[in-house]
């Protein structure tokens, strides 16, 4: 009888656990309120056809916030629990930098974000191609097989409320960068070295003269610099922080970084989105060729790419995500921030990057010499 029961009993269990599964949210969709009564089941995940019991320890170069970890972690772990995710943090300059170093034996298996559409096929022999499981519902197809899009990226000014008003100033775009009480109390990140920075640079270029990369921009160029008075960091993170922390009154930065720390409380700061106008990019995140753990890349990739993710990010952290197959009704972007949008020519801007760059770095000298 004992025996009868316990078989009983057990059937019963099954049941629930796949009446539960039957149950769950298409996380392409946004989340909606679920009526217990509703019984209607979900579309399938994709995602979800990859195998839930990986296990080991996955090795994420990032150049991303704490934010975005943060929610990726949360809907990583929950699909695959016996995964640990290590982040290690940096410019992609030196996290490009570090691959190259370790490509005969490497020691990571992704790198989350900071690969661009105007990279071309500049770190190809790094990467390993894969299409992940949403690649269909990415607003940007890949231009080399190995990067996973999820998120567009806008440049802005994040300012010190605070600072502007000791020193008397107001900033509404590039061209009041160039007031002579802001000489020294402005921090920008080197291009050679910072993927926001490099998208600084393709924005000033195109909205500051009369057309992309003119005299007239890099004249622009010039003028900024000498009011940065030598100030330049190697991370994107340190622009925004020092801006927050009362050391500068201005810092040229990105969407991200700028909605992150604002989401987080900073008060005294603003986003400035430069009234010249401005420039949009498809951001992306790929596994590295030969890495540790294929599989546990792979399922990271697939993550990123849903719209599960991105929406969820988006309401953390405040970036658009690449997947079209969400909305969100709490954005941080003004409505009319595409009208100013010059578009770029990425395949070009790939050819010319370390030619810019060079320029940028040889005029910085120069001024600072």
């Amino acid at each position: 009888m004992k025996k009868l029961f316990a078989i009983i009993l057990s059937l019963a269990m099954l049941t629930c656990l796949f009446a539960g599964c039957a149950g769950q949210n298409d996380p392409t969709e946004p989340p909606v309120s679920q009526d217990p009564t509703d019984s209607t089941p979900a579309a399938t995940d994709p995602s979800q056809e990859e195998p839930a019991d990986l296990s080991g320890t996955l090795v994420v170069y990032s150049t991303q916030t704490d934010a975005d970890h943060e929610v990726f972690l949360k809907i990583f772990n929950e699909k695959y629990p016996n995964v640990k995710v290590e982040f290690t943090n940096d410019s992609l300059g030196a996290l490009i930098a570090r691959v190259k170093a370790e490509k005969e034996n490497p020691q990571a298996d992704v790198i989350f974000g900071g690969l661009s559409q105007s990279d071309g096929d500049a770190y190809v022999d790094l990467l390993e191609p894969y299409t992940p499981a949403y690649a269909d519902e990415c607003g940007i197809k890949t231009n080399n097989g190995c990067y996973t899009y999820f998120t567009y990226q806008y440049v802005c000014l994040i300012v010190n409320d605070e600072v502007l008003s000791k020193l008397g100033v107001e900033v509404n775009g590039y061209e009041d960068l160039l007031q002579p009480e802001l000489v020294g109390q402005i921090i920008l990140a080197d291009p050679g070295a910072s993927s926001s920075a490099w998208r600084q640079l393709q924005t000033m270029l195109a909205v500051t003269g009369d057309t992309f990369g003119d005299e007239k921009s890099w004249e622009y160029c010039k003028s900024l610099m000498k009011n940065c008075n030598g100030v330049s960091t190697n991370s994107s993170s340190t622009v925004y922080k020092s801006v927050y922390n009362g050391e500068y009154a201005v810092g040229l930065t990105y969407d991200n970084g700028a909605i992150s720390l604002l989401m987080s409380g900073a008060d005294n700061c603003r986003i400035v989105w430069p009234k010249e106008g401005n420039t949009v990019c498809g951001f992306a995140s790929a596994m590295i060729k030969n890495c540790p753990h294929p599989e546990l890349a792979k399922a990271f990739l697939d993550v990123l790419s849903s719209a599960e993710f991105q929406l969820a990010r988006e309401k953390v952290a405040g970036s658009r995500g690449s997947n079209t197959t969400y909305t969100n009704d709490e954005s941080y972007f003004p409505a009319d921030i595409d009208d100013g949008v010059v578009d770029l020519d990425f395949a070009e801007l790939a050819s010319q990057k370390e030619e810019l760059i060079e320029k940028w770095t040889d005029l910085w000298a120069e001024v600072n010499s």
